[in-house]
This record gives structure tokens, C-alpha cells and sequence, in this order.
């Protein structure tokens, strides 16, 4: 009530050296001690069991933990969306002639997605490289028969999604890939502008 102040110091970790993360730490800490003490009387703050405010401090955490894997689960979800075309050139092709080896292959790209996504996500090497995978290179059964060229677009330095061609080990690779690569500049370059 007479608006006196009292202050006190308290040691950080030594082994902190970014500055920011430091000051987001503190910002934090300071949300919550201010959600905590705020409005109680200085008879109230020097009864304080801190051992409960420190466990109500790590279950706040537990929870921030939970909602932000949901929220990456979720992400990781959306960020699996296919977009097929020209399958009926695909299956003009002579090595597509068995009615089985077509249906295993259009069962992958309709209905097992997600086993396709990590086949063409970003490799971590060379994210912007054209990639090529031929036959027995490809991890997936119904894909052995094929080749797949691909290419992921970026936004900075970041891999955002991948283009690519699947078709058979025959195709023309010296059309094939310039047309991946230009694709994928192109996406780039429009993610590029528009975020």
C-alpha cells in the first residue's frame, strides 16, 4: 500500500551466453511470477511455499510441451497434401502392362500417401537438388518398376514441399530433369514473393 519496492538478485546460469534467450527466459519467468503474486499483500508473499509454485511452474511447462506437439503433429499432417496428374500417360506406358503391377501403384499414390511423403521430402544435403531415384532405389514395392524425379521448392533456405515426375526407368532424364528443376525454381521463386 505505500508502494515500496524490494529487490533481489538471483544468479543465472553461467553457461547461458545468447542474450536473447536469456531475456525470453526472464520474460517468461516474469509472466508467471507476475500471474502468481500479483495483488497479494507483502504478508501473503512472505508465506509463499515455493516448492508448490514450482511445481505448478513445471506443470505449466508440461502442458506448453503437450499443445506444441499437438500443434507440430498437426502441421506435419497438412504439410503431406499431394497433387497427381497425367497417371493416364503413366499407364500408356508399356512397363505399366500388368493389371496387378497398376494397381498396387495407383492403390501408393491414392490411398498410401503417407507412406509416399518421405520418399520426396527435403533431403537435408541438398534441398534444392534435383534427386533421382530408379527402380530398387525406391523403398516402396509398387515403385520398383519406376523412376522418380524430384525437386523441393523453398521459401529462404527452408524446404517448403517437393515436385517431381514418376514415370519409367526409360524416360528421357535429360528432359525430365531440367524440367523438375526449372519447376521447382519457379515454385520457389513464387513462395519467395508471396509470404
Amino acid at each position: 500500500d505505500t508502494y515500496e519496492t524490494q529487490s533481489a538478485l538471483i544468479q543465472l546460469d553461467q553457461g547461458e551466453e545468447d542474450p536473447e534467450l536469456r531475456e525470453r527466459t526472464l520474460q517468461v519467468l516474469t509472466n508467471f511470477l507476475n500471474h502468481q503474486l500479483q495483488g497479494r499483500s507483502l504478508v501473503e508473499l512472505s508465506t509463499i511455499d515455493w516448492q508448490k509454485l514450482d511445481l505448478e511452474f513445471q506443470a505449466y511447462s508440461q502442458q506448453l510441451q503437450t499443445l506444441l506437439q499437438q500443434l507440430s503433429d498437426r502441421y506435419s499432417q497438412q504439410g503431406t497434401s499431394f497433387v497427381i496428374t497425367g497417371l493416364a500417360d503413366l499407364l500408356q506406358q508399356p512397363e505399366f502392362s500388368q493389371v496387378e503391377q497398376v494397381q498396387m501403384l495407383l492403390h501408393l499414390l491414392e490411398d498410401q500417401q503417407d507412406q509416399l511423403a518421405p520418399l520426396i521430402s527435403a533431403d537435408s544435403q541438398a534441398p534444392s537438388q534435383v534427386q533421382i531415384r530408379i527402380g530398387s532405389e525406391n523403398a516402396l514395392a509398387p515403385m520398383q518398376s519406376c523412376t522418380l524425379v524430384y525437386s523441393c521448392y523453398c521459401y529462404g533456405n527452408s524446404p517448403v514441399g517437393s515436385v517431381g515426375i514418376l514415370g519409367p526407368t526409360r524416360m528421357p532424364y535429360a528432359r525430365i530433369i531440367p524440367l523438375v528443376a526449372t519447376a521447382a525454381d519457379y515454385l520457389t521463386e513464387q513462395v519467395s514473393r508471396r509470404r
